[in-house]
């Protein structure tokens, strides 16, 4: 994320890189949990919100940042929150693949990821 805010300062503001942002925050939901999903969330909006700042962008209100920042933030938890519960459903699906439907008993793929 400190590449990308770094590109994000060098590009200046005109130019936005929200979707560069959300590869991290998807890839930590993913593969480590929500609340880390969450946390880089976070961390992304810092980021972007500092390199916006020190480019010098001005805004006809002061209140125009925050109002920014909180969207992107919103923006950024839906998607942790949808990948986070995409994959577990995800391994809930792999559960139950396991298992025949009408008796309940371990099939081949259960046997076969048990070795």
């Amino acid at each position: 994320m400190v590449c990308l805010g770094f590109l994000d300062y060098i590009t200046g503001y005109e130019a936005s890189f929200a979707l560069f942002y959300l590869f991290p925050v998807a890839i930590a939901a993913w593969f480590l949990s929500q609340r880390t999903g969450m946390l880089f969330s976070l961390v992304s909006v810092a980021t972007w919100y500092v390199s916006n700042y020190l480019t010098g962008q001005t805004f006809s209100s002061p209140f125009i940042p925050y109002w920014n920042a909180g969207m992107r933030l919103g923006f950024f938890l839906v998607v942790t929150i949808l990948f986070g519960e995409l994959r577990k459903a995800f391994e809930k699906e792999k559960a139950i693949l396991r298992y025949d439907f009408l008796t309940g008993v371990c099939n081949a793929r259960a046997f076969y990821e048990g070795q």
